[in-house]
């Protein structure tokens, strides 16, 4: 089972690396490269992205809820071993 990152993290981040790309996109070494002036969440890649997180939050959420409660009862099992 794999790690997943929920939706607002991944906005988070979308956010963070957007805001890099318009405070460095004037900078000499990007003022040459037509892809430096796209808004990130204009690129259809990043879109399928974001529509997938969407899709898959609710299964995510339900995983995660999951895990927690097999976290407690494995916990609660080892604290009565320990008694």
């Amino acid at each position: 089972m794999g790690s997943r990152i929920g939706r607002s993290s991944l906005s988070q981040c979308l956010s963070a690396l957007e805001q890099w790309r318009f405070n460095h996109q004037h900078e000499e070494i990007y003022k040459r490269c037509p892809e430096s002036h796209v808004k990130l969440r204009d690129d259809h890649r990043i879109k399928t992205i974001e529509t997938g997180a969407r899709a898959t939050e609710p299964e995510r959420v339900a995983e995660s809820q999951e895990l927690k409660a097999y976290g407690v009862l494995n916990g609660a099992l080892f604290f009565l071993l320990l008694l």
